[in-house]
Parts: structure tokens; sequence; C-alpha cells
């Protein structure tokens, strides 16, 4: 699923990916996360990838 997002992000032109919902007993910060979320999207996606922690507030341009 994750890289399928990264896929379609990449292809419509989508600057910044946040990932949210992150399995619980991850710390975003934490090797695992890298390992088997940001890293493979990373491949894929060009733009900025963001793993959000509780709390994350991004301000979006209108």
């Amino acid at each position: 699923m994750g890289c399928d997002t990264a896929s379609l992000d990449e292809d419509t032109g989508v600057h910044t990916l946040v990932l949210t919902h992150i399995l619980p007993g991850f710390d975003n910060g934490s090797p695992q996360v890298e390992a088997f979320f940001t890293a493979p999207m990373a491949q894929i996606f060009t733009g900025d990838l963001i793993a959000a922690d509780d709390g994350t507030t991004i301000e979006v341009a209108l």
C-alpha cells in the first residue's frame, strides 16, 4: 500500500507526503520506521517525506 501511494503521489506531482497512523509501538524516529516505511517509499517518491508524530502540525499553503 505505501509504495502504491508513493508512486501515485510521484506521478501526480505531490510535493510532500505525510505518513500518519504508523503502527503502535514504533517511534517515528526509530530505525524500524525508516526500514519499513520511509526508506521503501523514498525510492519512489522524490518529494518531502514526513513520518508524523502524535501532535505534528503541518501548515498547508492554499
